[in-house]
C-alpha cells in the first residue's frame, strides 16, 4: 500500500481503471500478475492518494516489487517504508479519524471475542461512539456557562434581567448541570462495563477442598488444564485460563481449597488459601462449588473465610456477585442419611445466613471419575 498527499496524478491509467495487459519486454522481467487498486484521497483511508497492490507474498515476488518501486520514482517523492501505525496518524491528521475512534480501531485489532469486536465497532461509527455523547456536554455546558455569564455580567441593569428572570436563569443552569451531571454518571458505568468487556471478566472459583472446582475448570476450558484427583488438596496454587464464554472475554482461575487453617499444618496449603481469597477479592464474579453431601459445612467455610479477609466490602461482594454450585449430587446414596430435600434445605439456610435473602441453588450433577454432561 502507497500513500501520500500528491500522488500518481499525472497517470490516468489509475484514474480510469481497466485490465492491462502484460507487457512482454526483453529488458523487463514480470514481477508478478496483481492486482492494482487505486483510491482517491476522498474515498482512501489516510484521506490521501493511495494506491494498493494486491499480490502474492512470497518475498521474491515482495521485495522485486520494491526494488522496482524504489527507481520508479524520482528522488523527491522520498518513497520509503511506513512507520508504526503511521496510516492511523495520517488518517487523524487528515480528519478521517478522530482519538476515540483510533482507540476503538486498535480494540478492534486486538478484539477476541464478538463481544469485544461489537463494543469497537460502536465506537469507531461516528453516530454511534463516544464523541456525540461529549460533543453533546460540550455543547450543554457552553450554554449553561453563556445564561450563567449573563446574569454575572448584566445582572445589575434590572431594565435588561429583572429579579424573577435572573431566579428563573439561575434555576434553569442549576437543572441543567444536575442533569448533565447524571448522564455523565451514567456514562461512567457504562464505561467500566466497556472496561470489562476489553479487558475481561475475572472469574474466581473457590470452595472447599475436592469440591470439584478444578473439574468445573476443565469442563469450561474443553480441555484438562487443572489436575484432577480424588485427593484433595490437589490444587495449591492458582491456576488461570482465559476463555470467550458466550461471546464474553472471560478470565477463570481455580483456587485452593478454602477450610479452617486450624485444620491444616502445611505452609503450602495455608499460601494456597491466602492467594485463593485474594484472587477472589479481585474477581468481578466468583463462583462457590460445593460438595452436595456437605454444602452447609462448605458454604459457611468459605464465607467465613472471605469475610475475615475484608468484612465490609466482601460481604457485599458475596451478595451480589456469588453462584453457588452444588456438585456432585449424583454421588450422594439413595441410602445415605443426606437426601436431596435435606441438603436442599442446607444449602438455601446456608446462604440465608450469608445473604439474608433467598437464593437459587444451581444443580451440578456430574460422574465420578468421568467428564461432565454436555448438556451442562
Amino acid at each position: 500500500k502507497l500513500s501520500a498527499p500528491i500522488f500518481l496524478n499525472d497517470d490516468e491509467k489509475f484514474k480510469n481503471p481497466q485490465h492491462q495487459k502484460q507487457e512482454q519486454q526483453e529488458q523487463i522481467d514480470a514481477l508478478d500478475e496483481a492486482l492494482v487498486l487505486y483510491f482517491p484521497h476522498k474515498n482512501s483511508f489516510t484521506g490521501e492518494e493511495t494506491v494498493e497492490l494486491q499480490c502474492h507474498g512470497s518475498r521474491g515476488v515482495i521485495s522485486g516489487i520494491l526494488d522496482c518501486l524504489g527507481h520508479a520514482f524520482p528522488s523527491y517523492y522520498r518513497l520509503r517504508a511506513a512507520d508504526r501505525g503511521e496510516f492511523t496518524q495520517r488518517a487523524y491528521e487528515a480528519g478521517r479519524l478522530n482519538l476515540l475512534q483510533i482507540e476503538a480501531l486498535a480494540d478492534l485489532i486486538v478484539s477476541e471475542t464478538s463481544a469485544q469486536r461489537r463494543l469497537a465497532l460502536k465506537e469507531l461509527s461516528r453516530e454511534n461512539s463516544s464523541y456525540v455523547t461529549y460533543d453533546q456536554w460540550r455543547k450543554s455546558l457552553t450554554k449553561a456557562l453563556a445564561h450563567a455569564e449573563a446574569v454575572i455580567d448584566f445582572g445589575d441593569d434590572e431594565e435588561n434581567i429583572g429579579a424573577e428572570e435572573q431566579v428563573d436563569v439561575w434555576t434553569g443552569v442549576r437543572d441543567d448541570v444536575t442533569t448533565l451531571r447524571r448522564a455523565m454518571e451514567s456514562h461512567l458505568r457504562d464505561d467500566n462495563r466497556g472496561e470489562i468487556t476489553r479487558e475481561g471478566l475475572r472469574v474466581a472459583i473457590i470452595g472447599p477442598p475436592n469440591a470439584g472446582k478444578s473439574t468445573l475448570l476443565n469442563f469450561l476450558a474443553r480441555r484438562d488444564v487443572a489436575i484432577v484427583s480424588d485427593v484433595a488438596g490437589t490444587t495449591r496454587d492458582v491456576v488461570e485460563v482465559t476463555l470467550d464464554l458466550g461471546g464474553i472475554k472471560c478470565i477463570v482461575s481455580d483456587t485452593a481449597g478454602l477450610r479452617e487453617e486450624t485444620q491444616t499444618s502445611d505452609v503450602i496449603e495455608r499460601e494456597g488459601m491466602k492467594r485463593a481469597k485474594a484472587v477472589a477479592q479481585r474477581a468481578h464474579f466468583t463462583i462457590c462449588v460445593v460438595d452436595a453431601s456437605n454444602p452447609r459445612e462448605g458454604v459457611q467455610a468459605v464465607v467465613k473465610l472471605l469475610r475475615e479477609e475484608n468484612q465490609e466490602n466482601q460481604e457485599q461482594q458475596l451478595q451480589d456477585n456469588t453462584i453457588f454450585v452444588v456438585n456432585k449430587v449424583d454421588l450422594i446414596s439413595s441410602a445415605s442419611s443426606t437426601s436431596t430435600h435435606q441438603w436442599s434445605t442446607d444449602i438455601q439456610a446456608a446462604m440465608l445466613q450469608m445473604s439474608h435473602a433467598d437464593e437459587t441453588a444451581m444443580q451440578i450433577q456430574s460422574q465420578s471419575k468421568s467428564q461432565s454432561p454436555e448438556a451442562f
